[in-house]
């Protein structure tokens, strides 16, 4: 990892050094950077959307669920009928 800029600290952060990275040190993609960011502006925590994206995967398995069993039972009634 590159070092974008070194410099020493003022005012408050006196007797420290500021380091600047060439990239991000985040494992966080960009658009969760950006989704983060909205969130935060809106007055939202990232525990918050962390939850809201759980809930959104469970709403789709639920989905993907319902529409599985619902085929299954369309076919069921289907053979039943035969």
């Amino acid at each position: 990892m590159g070092v974008k800029a070194i410099h020493a600290g003022f005012d408050w952060d006196s007797n420290t050094i500021l380091i600047y990275p060439e990239e991000q040190l985040t494992r966080l993609t960009p658009d969760e950077v950006a989704a983060i960011t909205k969130s935060v502006s809106k007055g939202q925590s990232w525990h918050s959307y962390q939850q809201f994206k759980k809930y959104r995967e469970q709403l789709a398995e639920a989905t993907e669920e319902i529409n599985r069993l619902r085929a299954e039972l369309g076919r069921y009634q289907n053979n039943g009928r035969g």
